[in-house]
């Protein structure tokens, strides 16, 4: 028990220190070279202030062509500035206890300096990481629409060996796998669409990609709404329990992904409006077929009314709306 203690303890530490560290990458990402040249001219006058200010016999800058010591605002921010950034001409000496603020000025100047030189590379590196993510992001969308494509081919495979009449119980189960895929594909559709935008490289898709994602989701379903009805004419034996529920699993992920583009508004009014209209038609098509009872309620009725809790509480199939 107490070592489980201290492990959750250490676990808490992590965390704690992990969330600063991403607190400083944060506010240092925020920081604009406007900010940091602030910050610099802040830095300058503040030490040629102190140098004023705190002058003293023993401590005070010494102007060695003028051979006195430096008494006006003028020059001591002067020997700031040529402190800070790190140039030394000479002609100003500190003496005294100043040597150490001068250290201290030369210090602070290197550390804007690199500050500079970070942000220099981090605007760089994220032109570059803006680019990559951009083309990465793009690959995905064109693979999950390939994705798709593939299964409408696959589906039309199996319908042409059903006009055959060579259709056999492994198809059914080739279905059922083809189908799984889709289910796949449909979650990371559902994920990129609702991923929070938590980073700045984080991409949201546009309107013109979802509208195509959206209709390679409905001609997907339109094949598998002409196969289940070749497939029923052709008597074939391709009804599997698990088979309808995973239909149906898929046509409520498929109404959320459009209901969520048109909600977050990534969709049109027009473009939400025929796209729901269009998928809740062949979805019911196929929901009928799939029961082979166009006048009966489906069992896909019942798959998503005995989990109204992850998908809703739509106890008719007139109740979409």
């Amino acid at each position: 028990m107490k070592m489980t203690e201290d492990f959750a303890e250490i676990d808490d530490l992590f965390t704690k220190l992990k969330n600063r560290k991403n607190k400083v990458r944060t506010w240092f990402d925020k920081m604009t070279f406007p900010y940091i040249l602030l910050l610099w001219g802040i830095l300058i006058l503040s030490f040629g202030v102190a140098y004023v200010i705190f002058g003293s016999p023993e401590n005070h800058l010494y102007y060695g062509i003028k051979n006195e010591n430096v008494s006006n605002i003028f020059d001591a921010v002067y020997f700031s500035f040529v402190s800070a950034t790190t140039t030394g001409f000479g002609d100003i000496i500190p003496m005294g206890l100043f040597k150490l603020l001068a250290i201290a000025e030369v210090l602070c100047g290197l550390l804007l300096l690199s500050l500079v030189t970070s942000k220099l590379v981090s605007i760089k590196q994220d032109v570059i990481l803006g680019e990559l993510y951009d083309i990465s992001f793009s690959e995905k969308l064109n693979r999950i629409r390939s994705t798709m494509m593939l299964f409408r081919q696959n589906l039309s495979r199996i319908a042409e060996k059903a006009e055959e009449g060579s259709f056999r119980k492994k198809d059914a189960s080739s279905l059922y796998l083809f189908l799984s895929n889709f289910d796949d594909t449909l979650n990371e559709i559902d994920y990129i669409i609702k991923k929070p935008m938590t980073s700045s490289y984080a991409k949201k898709i546009d309107s013109v990609n979802a509208e195509l994602i959206i209709n390679g989701i409905i001609l997907s379903l339109e094949k598998v709404h002409e196969l289940l009805q070749t497939l029923n004419q052709k008597k074939a034996d391709w009804y599997m329990d698990i088979t309808v529920q995973l239909i149906g699993k898929c046509i409520k992920k498929g109404d959320d992904i459009i209901n969520h583009c048109g909600s977050s508004k990534i969709l049109t009014k027009m473009a939400f409006s025929n796209s729901k209209t269009k998928f809740r038609e062949i979805a019911e098509f196929v929901l009928k077929e799939a029961n082979g009872k166009p006048n009966g309620k489906t069992t896909i009725h019942k798959f998503l009314l005995s989990n109204e809790k992850n998908y809703g509480k739509e106890t008719e199939l007139e109740t979409w709306e």
